[in-house]
């Protein structure tokens, strides 16, 4: 290891270093919550002029690029491992082994750029590996480039038409294009762009689909502030309870919703563990006479010694009797620990055994409400949000626990993933966070209301549902093949044509 490392090292340069200082820098002022989203549009310049003032050293540099970027945006994996039993070694060595991973999507992006050059290609190549990681193994479309722009409201108005990697495509033409501009002097470039203007121009323009203000439902999302360590302490599960009743009666005072919505894992211990809680949480929700959301643990006994162990959000209407939902897409390392013959030595950060992953996908039905649920980490999963949504719901509701992060960069980082999920949806998105960030987005993207992180608070809105499949949706494969496509012809281009090409001449 030390050798690779000294090699790596050696290849910085005054030029390389200063150009890894201000990647670095972009890295961390672009991500969501920073607010400098428009230095995305130029973020890869510093990339690319190392690769090609060093040709030579183009691969081990792309690397050592994608190391620091990933280091910087995913420094925040570190924090829930303060929650295991893990030696702290154990989180720098994930954190660096998750880095190395995804650097070896920009090191092959970096490579195929230097083959062709064009700003589609390259764009359509890093697209469709942008999309290749939010799908391959478990999937982890977190850091989506399209991210950055969460607040860019001319970028969201497109977004239901053509997806959050459309955005990505865009951004990457842009680095490109203006690229070629000042290092190739290659003006064609920027017929690119121009197309891009106008096609996003006319996307803006389209009316927005007309929302029936007359089906509404009152909702409040209650933000308990709760610390994880309570949480985990199943002798306070009474405490965190009462928690949470306080400022749901607080609310009451001056509104009656027709539903309250809790967050991820309230407690955790299974509803029928413990009598006096049951008890308690059913008492409380006949009080207050309005439909409860939460999220805690639920068994399903096969046997006296089969069972299975799920992380499942509760529907609870008025009279107490309940909808489950089981969570589908679950966090490896944090719900299970995958391929245990070879990480058995990691300590998952959720504490007890292993939890299962949901049988179905479902919509919970209950009056006029038809609700997509999704707990936590399934709340950034396009293709299978889209999925969910294709077999109706007109409400998206996300509870969420994200007092894992800690006070880190990863919450607005989740946000952002979950406004571009309700812009492609086309529909209201409810997230309930417990420690934050708890927020209504609107299907246009839009940041409505929100609680900060790590305060306790409530939020009460009159929410429209909304019927119907939104077009992204509705065609999401078929337009992000587009990207696939423009690579494959490439290839093709290159393999025939050019071969063809230099025999001839």
């Amino acid at each position: 290891m030390r050798p690779l490392i000294s090699k790596l090292v050696g290849l910085i340069n005054p030029p390389i270093f200063l150009s890894l200082l201000i990647w670095g820098i972009f890295a961390e002022i672009t991500s969501p919550g920073h607010g400098s989203y428009l230095i995305t549009f130029i973020i890869f310049l510093p990339l690319l002029y190392v690769v090609n003032k060093f040709p030579e050293k183009l691969l081990p540099l792309s690397f050592i690029f994608g190391l620091v970027f990933n280091l910087v945006y995913y420094r925040w994996l570190i924090v829930p491992f303060t929650y295991s039993n893990s030696p702290l070694i154990v989180s720098y060595l994930t954190l660096f082994l998750m880095a190395l991973i995804l650097s070896l999507f920009l090191v092959v992006f970096i490579y195929c750029y230097s083959k062709f050059k064009n700003p589609v290609f390259a764009a359509s190549i890093f697209t469709s590996l942008e999309i290749l990681k939010g799908v391959i193994f478990t999937g982890f479309p977190w850091g989506d480039l399209s991210y950055n722009f969460y607040e860019f409201q001319p970028f969201l108005k497109v977004v239901p038409y053509l997806g959050s990697y459309f955005i990505t495509f865009t951004a990457i033409l842009v680095n490109v294009s203006i690229f070629n501009l000042f290092s190739h002097k290659n003006y064609r470039s920027f017929i690119y762009i121009g197309v891009l203007v106008v096609l996003i121009g006319v996307l803006f323009f389209i009316p927005k689909k007309n929302i029936n203000e007359n089906q509404k439902v009152n909702i409040s999302i209650i933000q308990g502030n709760v610390s994880e360590d309570l949480i985990m302490d199943s002798k306070r599960a009474e405490d965190v309870l009462n928690i949470y009743k306080s400022l749901t009666l607080d609310k009451l005072k001056y509104s009656k919703p027709d539903l309250v919505v809790w967050g991820e894992t309230i407690f955790t211990k299974f509803i029928d563990e413990d009598k006096n809680l049951k008890n308690s949480l059913l008492t409380f929700i006949s009080k207050i006479n309005t439909n409860l959301i939460l999220g805690m643990p639920s068994i399903d006994f096969y046997s006296l010694h089969d069972y299975k162990i799920f992380n499942s959000l509760y529907f609870f209407d008025k009279t107490a009797n309940f909808m489950r939902y089981d969570k589908i897409h679950l966090v490896p390392f944090g719900e299970y620990t995958p391929l245990k013959f070879l990480f058995g030595f990691v300590n998952k950060i959720s504490p007890g055994e292993d939890f299962s992953k949901g049988k179905v996908r479902k919509i919970l039905k209950y009056d006029n409400l038809e609700i997509v649920p999704l707990v936590c980490f399934e709340g950034i999963f396009p293709f299978e949000i889209a999925e969910s949504n294709k077999m109706g719901g007109n409400i998206i509701i996300n509870i969420s626990n994200e007092a894992w992060f800690g006070k880190s960069n990863a919450l607005w980082q989740h946000l952002a993933a979950n406004v571009f999920r309700a812009a492609e949806s086309g529909k209201f998105f409810i997230k309930s966070a417990n420690t934050g960030i708890s927020a209504v987005i609107s299907p246009d993207g839009e940041i409505l209301r929100k609680i900060y992180p790590f305060e306790s608070g409530f939020i009460n809105m009159d929410i429209p549902l909304v019927n119907g499949v939104s077009f992204y949706h509705q065609y999401c494969y078929l337009i992000n093949i587009f990207y696939l496509l423009v690579v494959l012809s490439g290839f093709i281009y290159t393999i025939f044509f050019a071969k063809r090409r230099d025999r001839a001449i």
